[in-house]
């Protein structure tokens, strides 16, 4: 992807995505935009086993030489959510007949015993499990569920903790009850411990660690033209924790997992860069400024593999202003 502004001083050579820096100046100052952190170079689904992608499936390849990082994804779409009838007094109900208090509280009821209901409303518990009796019928507390369309039940187990995103009144975590499968509607059912207020079905589902372990092989080449490979390893934390890499790839060429995926994963770019410049050593690098705020060479570092600089703490978004002042 083309940069969006690129200004660049006293280097000897420019062309796309690679700048080269004559020997005979000694100074250089380049200015550059930057694609955003994490921006995605792939992401994909669940796969049933080990395979990979190569670059013409691959986008957002790095506008300058980056290193990258993966994570999990929100990748399961809330498809439907369980919602009951409001209770009513003095009315026959089957077990197995659900209800909601006339003022929803973000639990549903089952009937567990049959009989009548009372002419009042019971005072409804609130925990999964808990059993009230109306009148002659006994009520158990449930949690709402969330539908995802088909089976993937084997990706979740009772007291996972997931991650609703993207909602229009439900996001935050939420610990599993029970996970089924219902064949007739083709639904898998979430069912949750806390209160769902919301019965919009919308958003997306996370969960952390439910690819921990997968390796990501990342190959590629840098800005001159090397070959570069990494692989990282998801971690038990991926959906809220990126593992970043160290390489500075300059693109992309082909992304491989060593084993099945459940949900999905990322494949995208750091805030780490590598810049497309040659040095000696470190302490050729003077000082940077991002935004003219001054930065010290102190959280940039010589990557001794590719002699190339590259950023090792700190946030590079989008539209920043880089100078890089370098003495060789």
């Amino acid at each position: 992807m083309a940069n969006t502004r690129k200004r660049i001083y006293n280097t000897a050579a420019i062309s796309e995505g690679l700048i080269k820096v004559s020997p005979a100046m000694p100074r250089q100052f380049v200015y550059m935009d930057l694609l955003a952190d994490n921006t995605a170079v792939y992401s994909t689904g669940a796969q049933s086993a080990n395979g990979n992608v190569s670059s013409s499936s691959l986008t957002n390849q790095p506008d300058v030489p980056r290193a990258v990082k993966i994570s999990e994804t929100y990748a399961y779409t809330i498809a439907s959510i369980r919602t009951a009838s409001a209770w009513v007094a003095s009315t026959a109900y089957s077990a197995g007949d659900e209800v909601e208090p006339t003022t929803a509280n973000g639990f549903v009821y089952v009937c567990t015993t049959a009989g009548t209901s009372d002419a009042s409303e019971p005072t409804w518990p609130t925990t999964v499990g808990d059993t009230v009796t109306d009148g002659t019928v006994v009520w158990t507390c449930h949690g709402r569920w969330f539908g995802i369309s088909g089976d993937v039940s084997s990706d979740f187990s009772a007291n996972d903790v997931i991650t609703v995103y993207g909602s229009t009144g439900n996001d935050g975590d939420y610990t599993l009850y029970s996970v089924t499968y219902d064949s007739g509607t083709t639904t898998t059912r979430l069912e949750v411990k806390s209160a769902v207020t919301d019965t919009t079905a919308d958003g997306s589902i996370g969960v952390n660690g439910l690819n921990s372990g997968v390796k990501i092989t990342i190959e590629g080449y840098d800005q001159y033209g090397d070959s570069v490979s990494e692989t990282l390893t998801m971690s038990s934390t991926g959906l809220t924790t990126a593992v970043s890499g160290n390489q500075a790839f300059l693109y992309v060429t082909k992304i491989s997992w060593d084993s099945a995926i459940k949900g999905g994963i990322l494949v995208g770019m750091t805030s780490t860069i590598g810049l497309p410049v040659n040095i000696r050593e470190s302490g050729d690098l003077k000082f940077v400024t991002i935004n003219k705020v001054p930065y010290l060479g102190s959280d940039f570092t010589v990557n001794s593999v590719y002699d190339t600089i590259k950023k090792t703490s700190g946030t590079i978004s989008a539209n920043d202003d880089w100078l890089v002042h370098i003495e060789a």
